[in-house]
């Protein structure tokens, strides 16, 4: 029930050897080591000062400052928060496992992921090689035998995911008649999430660079909740609600040998990096065109199978609830649809002018 943005990128993390860092509990949270993180990584460079209680992170030209006992980081001035904060031991820094795999991103670095119980794995990634963006790839949520949610006054998520994703496709070939855009679904009929990314792996070894935006209405018991949220994708989520929707979208992902298959796959700082600059504009652009309309719920992570399986940097938006009286009509509007088509315009302006030059 979201509308997923994916950037595409070629997976180079195979060229080099993998690498674990130990996992520490305490008090029912995951903590890693930050010198045994350093050790693995020289260009990583971290400044203390005895006595105080914060620590300087360097890489490149981007500055991580963290403090001991803190729920959030500061990047380049920016302040990013997290659920858990680090804890000073006898051994050193300990970091939680949630803001380090926010750091790994923040700061670009070099490296694939794969959390797991009682460690994480690691493996140093070559430099990602700078490719203007060539294709979208826009993604109707649900479809056939998976119907999606169904909402106030007989809304069906199906539907609606369909009908605002084929306006804004042709919305968006009219603004940039350079950039090809592509569906994974035309109609009402079930695609599979393994083959949707499977499109997606497919356009990128044919064109290279592109996004994936994945349209998703979403739903809850509660009449009350409202507005619409963009998910990026992290094995941390963001809180209890982001897990819970993540459980719901993932729900007809292919059986078991496709869940083992996922969970194989590392996933590429670098590219996390652009779906959170990608998230951020979208963000921007539907707060600007949605103003009144629909509120803004924020930007969120989680471990969505499609996101995963696509090898790519992506962020998934949340339209809007359909067991939200108001939203269930507006989401099915013209007028939605319009304004909607217009944010992603904005954002992906406000995207390729991030793009390196």
């Amino acid at each position: 029930m979201r509308v997923f943005v994916l950037l595409l990128l070629f997976p180079t993390f195979f060229a080099f050897a993998k690498n674990q860092l130990k996992i520490y509990k305490k008090n029912h949270q995951r903590y890693v080591l930050l010198t045994e993180f350093l050790a693995n990584y020289p260009s990583v460079k971290i400044q203390h000062e005895k006595f105080s209680l914060v620590y300087e992170i360097h890489y490149g030209n981007h500055l991580v400052r963290l403090e001991e006992g803190k729920k959030f980081f500061y990047k380049d001035g920016r302040i990013i928060n997290t659920k858990v904060a680090p804890v000073l031991t006898s051994q050193g820094l300990w970091i939680p496992v949630s803001m380090l795999e926010e750091i790994f991103s923040e700061l670009r670095l070099q490296l694939s992921y794969r959390i797991q119980k009682k460690k994480i794995e690691i493996q140093k990634t070559k430099p990602r090689p700078f490719s203007p963006l060539r294709f979208i790839v826009f993604d109707a949520g649900h479809g056939g035998k998976d119907p999606g949610a169904r909402g106030m006054f007989g809304a069906k998520e199906h539907k609606i995911t369909l009908a605002t994703t084929l306006y804004v496709r042709r919305y968006i070939q009219r603004k940039f008649p350079s950039l090809k855009t592509f569906l994974t679904r035309r109609g009402n009929y079930f695609v599979s999430l393994e083959r949707r990314a499977e499109i997606a792996n497919r356009l990128s070894k044919k064109y290279g660079e592109g996004i994936f935006i994945s349209f998703h209405c979403n739903a809850t018991l509660s009449r009350r909740s409202h507005g619409f949220e963009i998910y990026y994708l992290a094995q941390n989520p963001s809180n209890e609600a982001a897990r819970q929707v993540k459980i719901r979208e993932n729900k007809f992902f292919d059986g078991p040998w496709y869940a083992k298959k996922l969970e194989s796959i590392l996933i590429n700082a670098e590219i996390q990096a652009q779906s959170k600059v990608l998230a951020r504009s979208i963000l921007s652009g539907m707060k600007k065109t949605l103003a009144r309309k629909i509120s803004s719920r924020g930007i969120r992570k989680a471990d969505f199978a499609v996101l995963r399986g696509s090898l790519m940097p992506a962020v998934l938006i949340e339209m809007g609830y359909i067991s939200h009286p108001e939203e269930a009509i507006y989401l099915q509007s013209q007028d939605f649809k319009r304004r909607l088509a217009k944010g992603v315009e904005f954002a992906l302006r406000k995207y390729l002018q991030s793009l390196p030059k």
